[in-house]
């Protein structure tokens, strides 16, 4: 046992010496200089500095990242609360100049003792449409947390007004505020690699073609976030464009529809072409001049929506089908508009299209729980609760058979929704 023991010490040394170098790699940088924007002086030198002629390091973000990119391991960049930093270096290349082109793993990010209180606090990033702000490639993993994001537009046909990213890279957006960016098609974002936006806000942007916040050619997940105000320069574009062969996953996320004023035309909530596959869950699309969801699907395509909220101007569909498979529905459970000699919506109960599902003459069918047939894939989409329908013109005279007071007293467990509407309008 004795003679094994300096054995055993050299394996701990050898482990604890490994565990410091890969620790080594890794470099925190500290923003400290954001009235001037300036690249590094040398990133072939440890530490991020500016301008060596002060004494002291004199960090920029742009210097920041040029380090972070030359230097190994996953690092991370601390930004000031309570500031505001402008990029004023045009030109295309790498971080040195134009956008802050990433290029390794990094998380970048201003919540370090926890958030704010007040998200005006975190700091502003601008970019006084001259170029984007962040583009992400070389498979980086890569970390935005904590800002504001204002004014970034990229020259020409780009994507992308403040953030691109490409295949193969993975970035997690968390509690950003995207305003007044702008881009030929994702007037914030535009990815074709993996994208996941946590707590955010995207307000305001714009795009010439598809996707006023969101151009979406990879996979996206936004949960608990905001897209307002969009604005597009043309026909039937909407907030999210999902390209094809796209996927979108919408959570717990508001998409609103209402005019800001500068939109040359009617904004829609998703427009997708193609994808893979689509899915809102509680989540509210409300306020749509033209449509809430706007999918023309393939073969390939699956579209699911759970529990959401989707609501547009009087008459004017919601959510539009075109090119999808047959399926069926019971009228309490969808609302949905099938252009003519696309898709082939059956209205009718869960009794008769059980068996045409069964014996394929739909694709699928929702209908009401529970379902116990050993061909059948069964898939719980939402709850239901009870709702009470009345005419008020026969309810206006007393009735002791009608009273609602003496219906509601019948109602068994759970909450009830009561619905009414005046003369003249359309039941929802």
């Amino acid at each position: 046992m004795r003679k094994s023991a300096p054995l055993v010490i050299k394996l701990l040394a050898a482990v604890l010496a490994i565990t410091a170098t890969i620790n080594s790699r890794a470099a925190t940088y500290v923003v400290n200089t954001t009235d001037v924007d300036l690249p590094d002086t040398n990133t072939a030198l440890a530490g991020c500095d500016a301008n060596p002629m002060v004494s002291g390091d004199q960090c920029t973000l742009r210097a920041a990242v040029m380090q972070a990119n030359a230097q190994p391991g996953a690092d991370t960049i601390v930004l000031p609360l309570n500031t505001t930093i402008t990029l004023t270096i045009s030109g295309n290349g790498d971080a040195s100049m134009g956008d802050l082109d990433i290029t390794a793993p990094v998380t970048i990010t201003s919540i370090v003792l926890g958030a704010p209180a007040d998200a005006s606090d975190y700091p502003l990033i601008v970019a006084n449409h001259s170029h984007r702000f962040f583009r992400v490639a070389n498979n980086a993993n890569v970390t935005l947390r904590g800002m504001r994001l204002q004014g970034g537009t990229p020259p020409g046909l780009e994507f992308g007004g403040a953030l691109g990213t490409l295949a193969g890279t993975q970035t997690l957006v968390d509690r950003v505020r995207f305003e007044d960016n702008g881009a030929y098609a994702g007037g914030a974002i535009a990815t074709w690699g993996i994208v996941t936006v946590e707590d955010s806000d995207f307000v305001g942007n714009s795009a010439g073609g598809g996707g006023a916040a969101i151009y979406d050619e990879g996979i996206v997940t936004v949960r608990r976030s905001s897209l307002r105000e969009s604005n597009v320069s043309q026909p039937n574009h909407s907030a999210v464009y999902v390209a094809d062969g796209g996927w979108l996953t919408m959570e717990n996320t508001l998409i609103d529809g209402s005019d800001p004023g500068g939109s040359l035309y009617d904004t829609a909530g998703i427009y997708a072409i193609h994808p893979t596959s689509l899915i809102v869950r509680n989540s509210t699309l409300v306020d749509f001049d033209y449509r809430a969801i706007d999918v023309i699907a393939n073969n390939s395509t699956s579209v699911r929506v759970y529990n959401t909220v989707a609501l547009g101007d009087d008459g004017v569909p919601v959510i539009t089908l075109w090119g999808a498979p047959q399926v069926g529905t019971c009228t309490t459970t969808a609302v949905v508009e099938v252009p003519p000699g696309t898709t082939k919506v059956v209205d009718a109960t869960t009794t008769s299209l059980l068996p045409q599902v069964v014996s394929g003459a739909l694709d699928g069918a929702v209908v009401n729980l529970p379902i116990d047939h050993p061909d059948v894939l069964v898939e719980p989409l939402f709850e239901e609760d009870p709702m009470l329908v009345f005419n008020l013109d026969s309810e206006q005279k007393w009735d002791p058979a009608h009273h609602i007071e003496r219906v509601l007293g019948k109602v068994g467990e759970g909450d009830v929704t009561i619905a009414c509407w005046e003369p003249g309008q359309v039941s929802p």
